[in-house]
């Protein structure tokens, strides 16, 4: 136990200095900037990119043509009895992780569980135990480089 503590402490920055990419050979995306943020620049180690923000905080250019594997990590793909009748740029079925959350606390009921202000363990629990009783999992779009 005390020799995985010991990795993860050295191996895993969390920063809000965007500098901190240079080191990192995984970077997770989760800003609520407005745009794209990521510079080949500041990314010379990185392998992957799991961005999970909206609108994307990872620039077209790195998201379809480096040596970058990128994950778009903030969707949701629906149930089949759930359907979206506007057009949100997304394929049939799939939706921001944002709108399936408030989807599912209309589906279930469970108001209470939103994930504003003060996140508790016990809540995010209980949604993803929701999500999988009513079928609504993850959809990741990659780049497809390996």
């Amino acid at each position: 136990m005390g020799l995985i503590h010991e990795l993860t402490r050295k191996n895993i920055v969390c920063s809000t200095n965007i500098e901190e990419n240079n080191r990192a050979e995984i970077v997770i995306v989760t800003t609520s900037a407005n745009g794209a943020i990521l510079d080949t620049n500041l990314l010379k180690n990185a392998k992957v990119i799991y961005d999970i923000t909206q609108p994307k905080n990872t620039p077209d250019h790195i998201m379809q043509g480096t040596d970058i594997t990128y994950i778009d990590g903030g969707l949701i793909k629906l149930p089949e009895n759930v359907k979206i009748s506007m057009d949100i740029s997304l394929p049939k079925g799939v939706a921001f992780s944002c709108l399936s959350e408030t989807i599912l606390l209309a589906i279930s009921g469970k108001y209470y569980l939103k994930s504003e202000k003060d996140l508790k363990v016990e809540n995010i629990k209980e949604l993803s135990a929701l999500a999988i009783e009513h079928n609504f999992n993850s959809y990741l779009i990659t780049n497809g480089n390996k």
